[in-house]
């Protein structure tokens, strides 16, 4: 029996058969999966390939998707002590809000006139 997952689902990365470029491999509404690769080659011109699987392969495709789905929820979420090695550190968030304004009518950098004429435009 096929699993129910959505349309438009991505649940693999393939091959183009036409360039070679990576596509997206998706499920139609009727469960079964197919790519149409949008990539163009170095003149400009699409590559338009595209490749469908009967129910046999697309049943494969949402199981294998299924599996590494419930895999990756499974797992232990990496902590500091077991993150890979080669993987660079994760640096703190830097995202700060803006200074406050001294003048009350005007934002922090001042207005778009006081700003040209800073840049000297």
């Amino acid at each position: 029996m096929m699993p129910n997952l959505a349309a438009r689902t991505h649940v693999a990365d393939g091959s183009c058969g036409g360039c070679g470029k990576t596509v997206h491999i998706i499920l139609n509404k009727n469960g079964n999966a197919y790519y149409f690769c949008s990539w163009s080659n170095d003149h400009g011109q699409p590559c338009s390939h595209h490749e469908r699987w009967g129910k046999a392969h697309s049943q494969k495709f949402q199981n294998d998707y299924l599996k590494a789905r419930a895999a990756n929820v499974n797992s232990a979420p990496k902590t500091a002590d077991s993150a890979d090695e080669t993987a660079p550190a994760i640096a703190a968030n830097d995202n700060r809000a803006p200074e406050t304004a001294t003048d009350p009518g005007k934002s922090a950098g001042g207005s778009l006139y006081d700003q040209l004429t800073r840049a000297g435009g």
